[in-house]
């Protein structure tokens, strides 16, 4: 018995300009260019590669190559086509060099640095540190848990 399969594309599970943006975010997080050309390639034909088109002044074939999982779109392409879908890349550093120098230090000493948000200098002073209001860091710490590490990452997480 032959197995019938039937055409896929993810465009069509990516409608929302919310799961568009985490596809795109996702792929930036990764690190991998052939993902980032890939998910502009799934928003722009969830969003329509004719208005694309129109809106970037590109070919279609030259659209559709540059934004497959093989793409390599320059850079010059990639901010035509985030304009044109209505998306901004942003670059923002990755944690604070504090939470740097920790990631970088042993994991015995890394367990030294957590925040106690019952303990006001703590907080003081990890809010200077980290350069955040109190209510964002013990919302941070309340989510991510104690470590500095953590606390970081949830602070700079989109």
């Amino acid at each position: 018995m032959a197995i019938e399969l039937l055409p896929y594309d993810s465009a069509d599970y990516f409608k929302e300009p919310e799961d568009q943006a985490d596809l795109i975010h996702d792929a930036i997080e990764s690190g991998d260019a052939g993902y980032l050309a890939h998910a502009l390639g799934v928003v722009a034909r969830a969003r329509g590669m004719t208005q694309l088109e129109r809106d970037t002044g590109m070919k279609r074939q030259a659209l559709y190559r540059a934004l497959s999982k093989e793409g390599n779109p320059t850079l010059d392409t990639v901010m035509k086509v985030t304009k044109a879908l209505g998306l901004r890349l942003a670059i923002d550093p990755v944690a604070p060099s504090l939470a740097i120098d920790i990631y970088n230090s042993p994991p015995s000493a890394q367990r030294l640095f957590v925040i106690d948000i019952n303990k006001d200098a703590e907080v003081t002073f990890w809010t200077e540190k980290l350069g955040v209001t109190k209510a964002k860091l013990k919302a941070a710490v309340k989510k991510a848990g104690p470590h500095v590490t953590a606390v970081a990452e949830e602070l700079h997480a989109y």
